[in-house]
């Protein structure tokens, strides 16, 4: 799944996220890619894997360097 946005700042350190609640109610790991222009563009930067539960909860997804971005562009 992607989200597209069009960033006011020129880096990224982290994302926070809202994750629903599986009908599994299991557990599982996710991660964050930011890519250039869609989701298929050039891959930009990759957050640390993080575990959530079934619970909705925020998620904050942390990138061990800053990805430069470019204001106003996807």
């Amino acid at each position: 799944m992607g989200q597209e946005f069009k960033p006011t700042l020129d880096s990224l350190n982290f994302v926070d996220l809202f994750h629903v609640s599986s009908p599994v109610r299991a557990t599982a790991n996710f991660m964050v890619n930011i890519h250039e222009g869609a989701i298929t563009g050039t891959l930009l930067g990759g957050s640390s894997l993080l575990t959530l539960g079934p619970e909705l909860a925020p998620a904050r997804f942390s990138f061990s360097d800053p990805v430069a971005l470019i204001p106003g562009q996807l």
